[in-house]
Parts: structure tokens; sequence; C-alpha cells
């Protein structure tokens, strides 16, 4: 089946934006294109994982910046050479990024909050790539929701 041109347009579009992206982090943080992966995961099959893991809902706790802490100490149980996955949110789209650890530590805060990297999502999703460790942080009507692993 054939590709209507609006779906080409759009498909070229997200492209566009995934590769801005690439080119940001690798022109912010001295990369090669080969230390930056954009690539697809499934959301609910990490949020079905942290379900089992324990997502816990903080009733009537919007503030995104009061997970912070959380994200502070996930990044503690990481060695300097592993590679973390995190989620990217744009207006019309979400997909990953793999980098190397050490990159994350050269500025959380860019990672944690830049509105380049989430738009205005509140959804925040960090992942050791062979997923044994987690951060996932996701927007509900009734409040934050939160897991680690």
């Amino acid at each position: 089946m054939s590709m209507t041109l609006r779906e080409k347009l759009k498909r070229a579009a997200k492209l566009k934006v995934r590769e801005n992206i690439k080119s940001q982090l690798c022109k912010r943080f001295s990369l090669s294109e080969d230390d930056v992966v954009i690539f697809d995961e499934d959301f609910q099959s990490i949020v079905e994982l942290a379900d089992k893991k324990g997502l816990k809902t903080k009733v009537g706790v919007f503030e995104i910046s009061s997970f912070e802490g959380f994200f502070q100490d996930f990044i503690k149980n990481f060695h300097f050479k592993d590679t973390i996955s995190f989620m990217i949110s744009t207006d019309d789209d979400y997909f990953f990024a793999k980098i190397p650890f050490s990159v994350l530590q050269q500025d959380l805060s860019f990672f944690w909050s830049d509105k380049s990297l989430h738009s205005t999502s509140r959804n925040r999703i960090f992942i050791k790539n062979d997923k044994s460790s987690a951060l996932v942080i996701l927007s509900s009507e009734y409040g934050l929701e939160c897991c680690q692993w």
C-alpha cells in the first residue's frame, strides 16, 4: 500500500525533527553521529513494565520539578561506561535517544527539563538499555505516576 503525499510529508517532518534533535545533542556535547542513536520504542510496553514494577500515583502532584530528586537518585546507579536511553517528546511525536551515560552527567538539568527534548510533556522515561534499571514518570489525570527500579 503506497503512502499518500500527506503521509509522506508528515513522515518527512518527523524525520527532520529527529535529525535536528540528534544534531543538537551532537553539537552541544561534542559527540559524533554514532554516539547518539534515535529509535522508536513501544511506549505501552514500557508503561506495562513500569506497572508490573510498582508504578505509584502521587495524587494531586502535577509539577514535574518535584520529581527531580528521583532523577538525581536514579542516575547514581549507573557506571560511567553505561549507555542510557531517554524519551524525547515533541508536540506530535515521541521517540527515544540512546547516549553514553557520561554525556547525561555533563548537564542533568538539560536532560531533565529542556523544552527541546520534552516540549510541554510532563512524562519522563530514562532507561538502561538492558531495561534492568529505569525511571518512569507519567502524567495522569490524578497526578504524576512514578516508578523506579
